[in-house]
């Protein structure tokens, strides 16, 4: 149904720093996600979007040594119907290293090494005649959920939140972390673009109808991962990099859909 594919990061010694995990879908119809992930040394990480038919999603970069720390993904997923969604069906996946590293897989096509590991259903009675819509759910976890197009069903927030939100998120690492040292180049580029990812399908579940990705100059390296991250955007009718009277050159505006 739904799976997991962990990518390696190899360093410049050949060893492995860690795995970027990538949600894949099997599925001949489009599904919403709620994906939390959680070890023993890091908070909680929240994850909540719509998944395409058999489409890809990029979650959280795992470091090597978080896999001694009991990490495990709760999911839930809710089918996209023409008039709302189906019935909840709540997933676990726990990452043990025993099982982990006997999921090696190479790709046939690019000859890339990844781990492929698939979500469990919590309980098959109970998932299958689960009756709790994603309205519901949201409401329970403190949304307002009240849909006024089928189509738009994944907007189905509440006025205030899409008035408070910030059009505008600057991807300067020092403005995500509290402790940037900690991280390698790789590790902070990686994270960059993760949370310019979780805020455009913030703001695209809002309804939000431009925002602006704040990469400064430098070098260029942040921007031109964040273009590869909104050219295979389902979101994203469009993106310019151009001169801004606010931000100058050092943003991004999108457009969404």
């Amino acid at each position: 149904m739904f799976k997991l594919y962990f990518y390696p990061f190899v360093n410049a010694e050949n060893d492995v720093d860690g795995f970027q995990a990538k949600l894949i879908s099997d599925e001949d119809t489009d599904y919403l996600y709620d994906i939390t992930y959680t070890s023993d040394s890091q908070s909680p990480q929240r994850y909540s979007a719509q998944l395409l038919s058999h489409d890809t999603k990029e979650l959280n970069y795992i470091k090597f040594d978080h896999f001694n720390e009991g990490p495990y993904y709760e999911a839930t997923f809710w089918e996209k119907l023409k008039m709302g969604t189906g019935p909840a069906h709540r997933c676990k996946l726990k990452l043990k290293p025993k099982v982990f590293f006997k999921q090696r897989k190479v790709d046939s096509y690019t000859q890339q090494t990844y781990y492929s590991l698939s979500f469990e259903l919590i309980d098959k009675k109970k998932s299958t005649n689960f009756g709790e819509s994603l309205k519901n759910y949201t409401k329970s976890n403190l949304h307002v959920a009240e849909p006024n197009k089928a189509d738009k069903c994944l907007k189905s927030i509440g006025i205030l939140d899409k008035a408070n939100f910030l059009t505008s998120i600057d991807l300067h690492i020092e403005m995500l972390v509290g402790d940037p040292g900690k991280m390698n180049k790789f590790e902070k580029l990686q994270y960059q673009v993760f949370k310019a990812n979780e805020y455009l399908e913030e703001a695209y579940m809002l309804g939000i109808e431009k925002v602006y990705l704040l990469h400064g100059v430098g070098k260029g390296r942040l921007k031109d991962e964040l273009a590869k991250m909104l050219k295979s955007s389902s979101m994203v009718r469009e993106f310019k990099n151009e001169y801004h009277g606010q931000f100058g050159f050092g943003a991004t505006e999108v457009t969404f859909k």
